[in-house]
Formats: C-alpha cells, structure tokens, sequence
C-alpha cells in the first residue's frame, strides 16, 4: 500500500464524480454478497480456453515476477508511469481515480486504497508485457460505450440476481469463454482476487467492500484488454 499518498493526490485533484450507472448498478446488486461474479470467473475458467489476438496468456510465474519488479520501481518512475496514462487514457484514468474508488471508499477507505493499488498493478503488467498504452483521440467515446456493456452484462449475471438457474449457468459459462478468448488475463484476475480477500481477511469492516472492489477491478481489467486490443487495430 506504498501508494496511498499518490494516490490521495490524484483523487483530490480528479474529484469526486456523481456514479455513473455502472458503478452504482454494480454497488447496488453486489451489496451483502461476499462473492460476485468476478470471483466465479477467477474459479471457473478452464486450461483448455485460449486466447486469440495479439495480445497472448500471460503466466502466473510471469506476472508474479513484473509484481515483484513493480514494487521495486522508484517513486518518480511510477508517477510518470501514472502521468503518461493519464495523457493517453484520461478517461479510464478518471474512472479510477475518481467514480469507482470513490464507490468502494463508501464501503471502506482501507478497500478503496487497495483497488488503487491493485491498478496501478494492472497498468504495470499490461504496460510491461504489450508496450505504452495507445492514446485514444478527443471524441471518442468507447469506455463510456464499453462500460455501458459491462453494467449489462454484470447485471446479468451476479450471483443475487433473480434468474433461473440453467438460464444463468449458460450464460456464465458463454460469458466466461467469451471473457477468455477477447483478451481477459485470467491468471492476473486469480492474483486480484486473492489480494482482495486476503487483504479484506485483517479486518471484519473492509469485508464490506469485497463486492464492489472485486467487481471494479474487473471492469478495469475488460478496459485495459479492450484498450490493447484496440492497439493492435
């Protein structure tokens, strides 16, 4: 949590947002739940799922060793890390930064740190392993467009929406593959998870938060491989 300081920095000088639908549809639905549909992704995915694209499987071994590295960079080389999304990816860095920790800092500010945290993680990992983040052009509206998708299909398919069983288990199962073969990391979404719930294991108040911090940092990662994929276009 050696970025909470940073982090307060970025969220004073972003502000807080009203929701969007997204997060507060999500908040809505996962409230009381200890497990989400991020969790059953983590659980569910299966070794036979591959991936298509550029953009190839990363391994456990491989992002546990950029973590490592991540945790090693020194404080200027993160804030220019951080710097140079926000001047190519203003938008998913104002998400971050300022709705959806926002949202989880209702729950618990202890949770809303580590989301932060956990996504400069992810920025790392995918900036290490695919190269600089593309600049999305002024007027462009695809992660508004594509978090208007996610709060559908979230909606959809958390575990406390009504919905009859096999109904929800066919749509689980063609989300997960559908997730895995456009570009989700499944074995960074495994490490997010866990940090999650071990993190949240130290006081009973964060557990709170687990939903909507589970369900936040997937929409980060859906963005992030939406963003790369675009790269390769």
């Amino acid at each position: 949590m050696h970025w909470t300081a940073r982090f307060d920095r970025e969220r004073d000088l972003v502000g807080v947002r009203q929701p969007s639908v997204c997060s507060t549809a999500i908040r809505s639905h996962t409230a009381g739940s200890e497990r989400c549909f991020l969790q059953n992704v983590a659980d569910t995915h299966g070794p036979g799922l591959k991936k298509v694209g550029w953009m190839r499987l990363l391994s456990r071994e491989e992002i546990d060793r950029m973590l490592v590295q991540g945790k090693m960079l020194p404080e200027k080389d993160c804030i220019a890390i951080l710097d140079e999304f926000e001047d190519v990816q203003a938008d998913i860095y104002q998400a971050i930064f300022g709705e959806l920790s926002s949202a989880i800092e209702e729950d618990n500010k202890d949770m809303a740190n580590l989301f932060l945290d956990l996504c400069f993680d992810i920025i790392w990992v995918y900036r290490k392993s695919f190269g600089k983040p593309p600049m999305t052009p002024k007027g462009d509206d695809w992660v508004p467009n594509t978090l208007t998708l996610l709060d559908a299909e979230l909606k959809a398919l958390l575990d406390d929406t009504p919905m009859h069983w096999k109904l929800k288990a066919h749509l689980q199962k063609r989300f997960i593959r559908r997730c895995v073969e456009t570009g989700i990391q499944t074995e960074l979404l495994d490490i997010l998870t866990e940090e999650v719930t071990k993190y949240a294991a130290f006081k009973k108040k964060r557990r709170r938060a687990i939903p909507s911090t589970y369900c936040f940092l997937f929409v980060i990662l859906r963005l992030m491989d939406e963003l790369y994929s675009r790269k390769e276009q």
